[in-house]
This record gives C-alpha cells, sequence and structure tokens, in this order.
C-alpha cells in the first residue's frame, strides 16, 4: 500500500511525461482516446489515495534547516547510542570540558543533611538519589548555554552585531529561559495532611468527602457525552472535588483516596500512555493543583469502604437543580436587570456566572447563601425551593437587597403578602409552557407541577424607601 501511494504521490506531484507531438494527419478518434486515457488516469484510485494521504498525514511545524553535518551528529548521538558506562563516559568528559561558572551558585543541585539522610528508609533514599541525578543533569547542562550567552556579550556587549544579538535573543527563547524559574521541586515531601475522598457514578453523578463535609452533584448532558468511560469519569470526579474544596487544600499535601486503579495511576504517573483523555483530565487536575499550590497523591481504597462520596456520586439532587427557561430569564433581565450574583445554584443550573451553592461547588463564590450577607452584592437573583420563600423575604428585609425573586402564584400562601409589599416594579407573570422549568441533569424532564404551575417574576428591595414609593404609586387621588 505504501509504495502504491508513494507512486501516486509521484505521479502526481513529478514531471509530466513528455507529450508526443501530434502529427497534423492523426486522425479525430486518436485524439478523443488519448483525452479518454488522461481522463481516467487523473480520477484513477492510486491518485485519489495519494490525495487523501496528503489531506489526513499529520504534519509537524518545523524551522530552518541547520547544517547537514551537525544534523547527522545529532542522530548518532540520539539513535546510535552505547552502553550506559561508555554514555557516562562521554557526558562525564562534557561536562568536565564545560564547567559550571564560579559566580553561578544556582546551578548546583542542592545537598541534603546528613542527620536528616541516614533516617530515610531506604526506598525513599533511592528516589530521592534518581530526582538527584536528574536535577544535576539538568543543572549542568544549563552551564554550556550560560558560557555561549556570556561569549557572545563580551564580544558585543552593546548589541551592533545582529548576527550575536540574534543568537543571545533564540538562546533566551528557548525552553530553559522560560521554565529555569519554575524549575523547583522538593526533594522530600512532608505527610499529607488532608485526605480527600471521591467517586464517580457512571449513570448519576459525583461525590467527595473532605473530613466532615461531603459534596457532589449529577452529570450533565454534556459531561455524558464527553466522558464515556468510568475511568476517565473517576478522574473528573478527582477535578471538581479539588476545586470544590479548595480554600481547604490550599498549600497542602492532600491524599486523595479513589476506588479505581486507572486513575490512582493516571494521577500518580502524571498522565496516561494509554487514553488521550486520560491523559487530558490528569493534565486538568496537576495543573489545577500546581495553581493552587498543592501537592496531591492518589491512593486506592475499596469500593465498600469509600461510603461517603459512594454515597454523594448517587444522589439524584431532582429538588434543587430546577432552572427556569434561559430565554424566560433573559427577557425577565431586559426588564428589571441583570444579576450579579445567582443565589440559589449549582454547577449546572446557574443563570450567572458567579453564584452561591448550596454545598462546595467547583465554581461557586460561596455556600449556603442564607448564612451570607446579602448587602455586600448589588441586584442578586433568587430561585430557590419554594418552602425557603419566607426565609427569603426576612433575608432581604434584614439585609436591604435588591433582587429578582421567582415564586409561584399563590396569593393563599403565608409569605405571598410580604413578597407584594416588598415589590418595587409591578411583578410579571411567566407564561404557562411545559419546558418553563428544566433540568440540565435531564433534558425533557417535566417539573410535577408543570400543569397548574404559574410563576411570578418580582423585582424585590428589603429597602422599605423603595417598596413604599412604589405602593404610593398604586394608587390613585380622586
Amino acid at each position: 500500500m505504501a509504495s502504491e501511494i508513494s507512486a501516486a504521490k509521484s505521479a502526481d506531484t513529478g514531471d509530466p511525461d513528455p507529450v508526443p507531438t501530434k502529427n497534423a494527419d492523426t486522425p479525430k478518434s486518436a485524439d478523443i482516446s488519448n483525452k479518454a486515457e488522461d481522463t481516467s488516469e487523473k480520477t484513477s484510485p492510486t491518485s485519489m489515495i495519494a490525495r487523501l494521504a496528503d489531506k489526513f498525514t499529520p504534519t509537524e511545524k518545523t524551522g530552518p534547516q541547520i547544517s547537514e553535518g551537525l544534523a547527522d551528529l545529532l542522530k548518532s548521538v540520539i539513535r546510535e547510542q552505547g552502553s550506559k558506562k561508555d554514555e557516562d563516559k562521554k557526558r562525564s568528559d562534557i561536562f568536565d570540558k564545560n564547567l559550571r561558572p564560579e559566580n553561578c551558585d544556582v546551578l548546583t543541585p542542592p545537598k541534603v543533611n546528613k542527620e536528616i539522610w541516614t533516617n530515610i528508609s531506604s526506598t525513599a533514599r533511592s528516589g530521592d538519589l534518581d530526582y538527584q541525578k536528574t536535577q544535576n543533569v539538568v543543572l549542568r547542562a544549563i552551564g554550556p548555554i550560560v558560557n555561549v550567552v556570556d561569549n557572545l556579550l563580551q564580544k558585543d556587549p552593546e548589541g551592533k552585531d545582529e548576527h550575536s544579538t540574534a543568537m543571545v535573543d533564540k538562546l533566551m527563547e528557548s525552553w530553559w529561559y522560560d521554565n529555569i524559574g519554575k524549575a523547583v521541586n522538593r526533594i522530600r515531601r512532608e505527610p499529607p495532611s488532608a485526605e480527600l475522598y471521591t467517586d464517580a457514578s457512571l449513570l448519576i453523578g459525583w461525590g467527595a468527602a473532605l473530613e466532615n463535609v461531603k459534596t457532589g452533584g449529577n452529570w450533565s448532558s454534556e459531561d455524558k457525552r464527553k466522558y464515556e468511560h468510568i475511568n476517565q469519569l473517576e478522574l473528573y470526579a478527582v477535578y471538581l472535588a479539588l476545586k470544590s474544596f479548595t480554600t481547604d487544600l490550599k498549600n497542602k499535601h492532600v491524599k486523595i483516596h479513589i476506588d479505581n486503579s486507572t486513575a490512582v495511576a493516571c494521577i500518580n504517573n502524571f498522565g496516561s500512555t494509554k487514553s488521550g483523555m486520560c491523559n487530558t483530565l490528569t493534565r486538568m487536575i496537576w495543573d489545577f493543583a500546581i495553581a493552587s499550590d498543592m501537592f496531591i497523591t492518589a491512593s486506592h481504597i475499596q469500593g465498600k469502604l469509600n461510603i461517603s462520596a459512594d454515597n454523594e456520586s448517587r444522589k439524584i439532587r431532582d429538588e434543587t437543580e430546577w432552572m427556569l427557561c434561559p430565554n424566560i430569564f433573559q427577557r425577565i433581565t431586559e426588564i428589571f436587570f441583570y444579576p450579579t450574583v445567582d443565589m440559589f445554584a449549582s454547577r449546572l443550573n446557574h443563570q450567572v456566572d458567579s453564584y452561591i451553592s448550596w454545598t462546595p461547588d467547583p465554581d461557586s463564590i460561596s455556600v449556603d447563601a442564607l448564612t451570607c450577607n446579602w448587602s455586600k452584592y448589588n441586584n442578586i437573583y433568587v430561585f430557590c425551593p419554594f418552602s425557603l420563600i419566607h426565609r427569603v423575604t426576612q433575608k432581604l428585609i434584614d439585609e436591604g437587597t435588591d433582587a429578582i425573586l421567582i415564586v409561584p402564584n399563590w396569593p393563599t400562601a403565608s409569605w405571598f403578602p410580604i413578597v407584594m409589599r416588598l415589590c418595587i416594579e409591578s411583578p410579571l407573570l411567566l407564561p404557562k409552557k411545559k419546558d418553563l422549568l428544566s433540568l440540565p441533569q435531564q433534558p425533557g424532564a417535566l417539573h410535577p407541577l408543570h400543569q397548574k404551575l404559574r410563576l411570578l417574576a418580582c423585582r424585590v428591595s428589603g429597602n422599605h424607601l423603595q417598596s413604599k414609593a412604589y405602593q404610593k404609586r398604586q394608587f390613585r387621588l380622586l
């Protein structure tokens, strides 16, 4: 097949065969015959295969070519390696010729305290020695680069020579320059100071537990499409759990207990060579951990012992995940105002970027809205379970907050007169439609009361002066 593709490519891209000069006496039928043959050649299967190969063969971006001699030298060094003893000797000879500059102490690997070293187990000591060897090679390899830059600077200190300046710029733009300041790693890590338990359910959701605090959530339809295998969901659950407990886990060594051995191996090995998606998720986990100053270690736990996280991953949270139709929400905000915070929301159903969740949540700005200070937020959005409306109205009055409040049109409810008294604009009666309320984790699900439920969107304020002014406008003098 490869030979066919190669031949096809040469047929398409090579020089055309010389075309014989036509004789004036050549019959027209022969002319038509030649044209038919040319057409058949252009549409031959091998030609089509060649075009497909050109289209779908990935190409790597490369820079300008270097000299052939240097390229051959690199090939021989990288591909034709000898014995380990010979390689160590070659490396040692190179290092001896390129010694560390006397005034560059930073290019020396840190030394370990002897008293600490003697008390370390042999397994840990062996691992530390491997890290130290790698660190030593990396730091010694930077020495020649530093010497080259120094020689160029001495020859042209004012940067007048374009070639010297370009060479210095290339060296300084290299991977070493970008990463030398970040290449810091401790030889020893302190024992874990926090233990996090995570779990994932294939069809329902994820769960996590940190000490006595539990949290979790359902998978959205997008999550289910994107992460099809349980290994991927287990890793995604770890990512969501770390984000949910960021405040408690920052600057700590976190031990994560997972009942999936693949997820454990991916995290401890910093990725996977067998699954691209698992490798991507592991990269997400470690990038987030590094940005949050966490160090994480994964440990396998039997499923029957991972009780708290397992229970959270199997909860169906229909009672708190109902959300207003986004189009209706948009129309309400155009009439009233666009809120800054969604007070009772989650990762799946928040209508505003900033939201407060019921339990620790990956992207929420706070937890438990009824315990937060509402007065520091301008113009909030409140769509809470109907059983909490009375407490919400009292919270609005106590903190004098302006809000868009979504409530059912139940005039006989005990809280209804209070809501009407807090209004500062005429309430909006929302349309009666099946999809007025929806569940992000179950598209197409209908609210149990969809046939008879009518909702009101009320612009309310805990500031009694504003509500009083509106009430006055409702009456007309004779």
